[in-house]
């Protein structure tokens, strides 16, 4: 997959040194730089379900991670869909468009499980679930510049998950106009992953399997996605015990490859230290930058490495502590 020579060049010219800085964000703003602007693209892999009805918003509050009741003045929300055992059954972004109209962007692929799920729970709430694809289309503009929210045509919102990442555009206008209105030029599907992966944005069922993931270990807490004050939701009970008792030993984060391989790396594969514990797995990977799911404190002091050899060498993994986390959480 092409990602861009400049992102090949960053592995080029650092040596991968363990130093305390971020690399891989300093990186980002480099490259950041030299681009002149911003760049938009329709997010095609990226779907909207409306959930309207004067039962809206406390129905969803019993199902989504985040406060719901913060809506009307954030405008938008990053949140999970759990299921009883706590674990990740989605990942969301929650737009407002009335205190009765919702809109919830989501993977493609699992937006007709999604609809299902909401339905399941419905009951006698006096809200309506649909797909509103067929009227709206999701946009990014990035990196870390937000849209004029004059154009009334258009729903702009800084992206809750990290608003330096970028902007999020819900709108039905074409490229070129969309482009003209924010003056931005048109980007492609892998300068979107590559920005993402090396901010440390996890996205989409690939890189958070349904019902096999923990909300805490993909940083949903530090990307302001869950309350834990606001009362009871689906799976709320698992998510704050790991939460108040301090034990999110693993977390997800951005990593560079020493090199590209050839062999293309399965998802899920083993991460090790030099004698071969277990630090975490390869959650994805475009060229040579991916994320990662691995213990914070260990994957700071040794060296990490894939378990199983690729190309016939041993491929050596450098995690990067993206500057957007705490400073307790130490890499």
């Amino acid at each position: 997959m092409n990602i861009s020579k400049r992102m090949f060049q960053f592995v080029v010219v650092n040596p991968f040194r363990r130093v305390r800085h971020n690399p891989c964000c300093t990186f980002v703003q480099t490259a950041h730089a030299s681009t002149g602007g911003a760049k938009s693209l329709q997010l095609s892999h990226r779907s909207l379900v409306r959930v309207c009805g004067s039962d809206s918003g406390t129905f969803l509050q019993g199902l989504i991670t985040a406060d719901v009741s913060t809506l009307r003045d954030q405008h938008t929300l990053y949140s999970m869909i759990l299921n009883a055992q706590g674990r990740v059954l989605y990942d969301i972004i929650l737009y407002h468009r009335d205190d009765n109209d919702q809109l919830l962007e989501c993977d493609s692929r699992a937006a007709a499980d999604i609809m299902k799920h909401l339905k399941r729970y419905a009951l006698r709430a006096k809200v309506e679930i649909s797909s509103a694809d067929a009227d709206h289309k999701v946009w990014a503009l990035f990196p870390g510049c937000h849209g004029d929210s004059s154009h009334s045509s258009d729903s702009v919102f800084p992206d809750p998950r990290l608003n330096e990442f970028g902007t999020r555009i819900v709108t039905d206008s074409s490229t070129e106009l969309l482009n003209s209105k924010y003056g931005a030029t048109g980007a492609t599907i892998d300068e979107y992953h590559a920005h993402r992966l090396v901010t440390g944005l996890a996205e989409g069922v690939e890189e958070i399997p349904v019902a096999r993931c923990f909300p805490l270990e993909y940083n949903l807490d530090l990307q302001r996605g869950v309350s834990f004050d606001k009362g009871c939701y689906v799976g709320q009970e698992l998510t704050a015990r790991t939460h108040h008792t301090g034990m999110v030993r693993k977390r997800v984060m951005p990593v560079s490859l020493g090199r590209s391989p050839k062999d293309k790396i399965p998802t899920g594969s083993t991460l090790v230290n030099d004698k071969g514990k277990a630090l975490g797995k390869l959650i994805c990977y475009r060229g040579n930058i991916g994320l990662a799911l691995l213990r914070v404190k260990e994957s700071s002091q040794e060296n990490v490495f894939l378990k199983e050899p690729t190309d016939s060498e041993q491929l050596q993994v450098f995690p990067h502590k993206p500057n957007w986390w705490p400073s307790d959480l130490i890499l």
